[in-house]
């Protein structure tokens, strides 16, 4: 099988991403500096061959998306696994409230170890980390057999990012800092997907998965 690119995008800033609040599956579109980002990503990737641009449904990822997809003429191309990982009742909350409401939870998550993590909840009605995996690694993997040997942009949300470091680039969790406009290029040989390059990330490499 031929290997396909993977650009994989967070979405352009909102007024909630400015102020620091938890947006979750909240639909919450994007502010004027955010549509700037979005214009700045669209000329990173006019000159290259893109044939597809995905999105989220959510409105700030599907601006975003057809911001970078107005000079190649495509369609966005939206799908219904690829919005932000379900932030249940802390939706709205500023992250600082997030942090002092839950902090004794929160120390608790950051003390297992990785296995652990993946089926823990922080917040009970939320979406745990291996939920999102089970909705978010099927769909890439069937992007990449739809657009097999193809460059194609996946405009989506922080969380599924982070997913995509922690378990394909080995990131520490809680050290991850992901930008708005921030990309992954990421490949897929139909068996594994391999992460290439980053912009836009801060982060340290995790030892948890020795453990």
């Amino acid at each position: 099988m031929k290997t396909t690119t993977l650009y994989i995008i967070r979405h352009g800033q909102t007024d909630w991403n400015k102020e620091k609040r938890i947006q979750g599956k909240t639909d919450i579109e994007l502010n004027e500096e955010g549509i700037l980002q979005a214009k700045l990503l669209a000329e990173v990737f006019t000159s290259l061959p893109i044939t597809a641009i995905y999105s989220s449904y959510l409105s700030r990822a599907k601006k975003t998306a057809e911001i970078i997809a107005k000079p190649f003429g495509h369609q966005v191309i939206e799908h219904p696994h690829l919005h932000e990982r379900d932030k249940g009742s802390i939706e709205g909350l500023l992250i600082s409230e997030y942090k002092r409401t839950f902090r004794n939870q929160l120390e608790e998550h950051f003390s297992l170890n990785f296995y652990e993590r993946l089926f823990n909840k922080i917040v009970e009605d939320s979406e745990s980390f291996i939920d999102l995996a089970e909705r978010i690694l099927p769909t890439f993997h069937e992007i990449c057999k739809n657009h097999e040997g193809e460059k194609v942009v996946i405009v989506t949300h922080n969380a599924i990012l982070k997913l995509l470091l922690v378990l394909i680039g080995k990131y520490q969790e809680e050290t991850l800092l992901i930008e708005n406009g921030a990309i992954l290029e990421i490949e897929s040989d139909s068996k594994e997907l391999s992460l290439i390059t980053t912009e836009g990330i801060k982060g340290e490499k995790s030892t948890l998965f020795t453990q």
